[in-house]
């Protein structure tokens, strides 16, 4: 029987765990929530691909490209500085004014814990729903109201319910112990819910679940390379002898064969045969049975489970010099934004209150990363400032550098004079 290990010393068996939240489950007020179970629970246990292997989190985690695809993901959002700002709209004009030393914005920069940093969160929100679908953690919250810590909480330990009145409710269990207390039972609004592709606008569809055929081929084409180098190296076939030999003899013939050609070490040693033998070669390579071909082409399909541009898992048979650029640039467009806006969204939704939402917001800065080498920043920083769009400071800011005394005015392309000097200058006499 299938069992998940909750403590050290105490297990509950799957069918127990499901009834139980059941029995939960009718005593919601309200109605009783619903949810796609038979979803969660075979997208967290039952994946049997037909290549015979079992695709689970940790499975998939051992194929380098899934890793590649997921830690690129998590850890490239998480390095982003995100932002809150608050809008102010005046005459037509909108003017943003920085907020991080509001106290949510401090939680998810810097400390969401005691153990964890701004990165950490984000980075495991990211990782958690790119592979599982689903992302969660868990709102701390004072007396009023006010958000004062942040805990992740593993996917798989957590139930999302809907309920009749339109809200979502979350059972947490216990199978993963954590540092930190989390109530079994978390209102919406208290948890942070990162989806992935959803097709019911509440739960988001597992990566590994859907993927398992492509995973489960990986995981099996690695383990035929392995046997290939670990039982055959480069010799393969079969030894004929022209008479029957003895039990003695073919053990001592198969042992001597084993421990001289079986491994990667022995690859290229001469064979030496007795008793009348020959060797004739049976097995295929791997060039012959394309299995490096086959591998080859599991990088970029595993890559399109999750918009993946094949360079950024250190795959560059089809990048040029000329290309590479603008195929960093669609990561960021097509593959990290996506993500971060989930996160965007989430955090102004569940951290901000209700007053605060219609002019607060939380953004990524993407400008590290979209950064070109020192002589494109120069040459931008140029533009920007000879066309009046950012200030000497603004510059200066933008290279990370201290502002300096009067490099707050705005120059305009007309021999570089001031704003306002421009509006004088056809004026002058001649």
């Amino acid at each position: 029987m299938l069992v998940c290990k909750i403590t050290e010393t105490k297990t509950i068996s799957i069918g127990k765990r499901v009834t139980e939240f059941f029995k939960f489950a009718q005593k919601r007020a309200g109605g009783p929530p619903t949810t796609t179970w038979p979803s969660w629970f075979s997208s967290n246990f039952w994946n049997i691909s037909k290549a015979g292997v079992e695709v689970n989190w940790d499975s998939a985690l051992q194929v380098s490209t899934f890793y590649a695809c997921v830690k690129n993901i998590s850890e490239d959002i998480g390095k982003l500085p995100i932002n809150l700002y608050q809008e102010y709209y005046t005459n037509d004009i909108t003017t943003k004014y920085l907020r991080n030393t509001d106290a949510s914005a401090f939680l998810v920069r810097k400390k969401p814990n005691q153990i964890n940093s701004g990165f950490d969160l984000i980075s495991f929100l990211i990782a958690s729903a790119a592979m599982n679908g689903n992302g969660y953690a868990y709102i701390k919250r004072d007396a009023q109201y006010n958000p004062i810590e942040i805990y992740p909480i593993w996917a798989n330990d957590v139930i999302p319910l809907y309920v009749t009145d339109g809200t979502m409710r979350y059972q947490v269990l216990n199978t993963m112990r954590r540092p930190f207390e989390v109530p079994s039972e978390v209102g919406g609004e208290d948890m942070i819910h990162i989806k992935g592709l959803s097709i019911d606008g509440c739960i988001g569809v597992s990566v590994i679940r859907y993927a398992s055929e492509t995973l489960g081929g990986a995981i099996s084409s690695n383990k035929l390379a392995n046997n290939t180098f670990a039982n055959g190296a480069m010799v393969g076939g079969v030894l004929e002898f022209p008479n029957m030999l003895s039990d003695d003899a073919y053990n001592r013939i198969k042992a001597s064969w084993d421990a001289t050609h079986a491994g990667p070490t022995n690859a290229g040693k001469t064979a030496i045969l007795e008793e009348g033998g020959k060797f004739s070669k049976v097995t295929m390579s791997p060039e012959d049975s394309q299995l490096l071909q086959s591998r080859q082409f599991q990088v970029v399909d595993i890559c399109r489970w999750f918009r993946m541009p094949p360079h950024k898992v250190q795959d560059l048979s089809r990048s040029t010099f000329s290309n590479i650029e603008h195929q960093a640039i669609e990561y960021v467009q097509d593959c990290l934004m996506p993500w971060a806006a989930k996160i965007e969204n989430e955090f102004e939704r569940k951290l901000l209150h209700s007053d605060q939402l219609s002019s607060w917001n939380f953004r990524f800065d993407y400008s590290d990363i979209l950064r070109g080498d020192a002589v494109a920043q120069a040459d931008f920083v140029a533009k920007m400032v000879s066309s009046g769009t950012f200030t000497l400071n603004d510059a200066r800011r933008y290279m990370y550098q201290n502002p300096i005394a009067g490099g707050d005015e705005t120059y305009v392309p007309i021999n570089l004079i001031t704003l306002d000097q421009s509006k004088t200058y056809y004026t002058k006499p001649i």
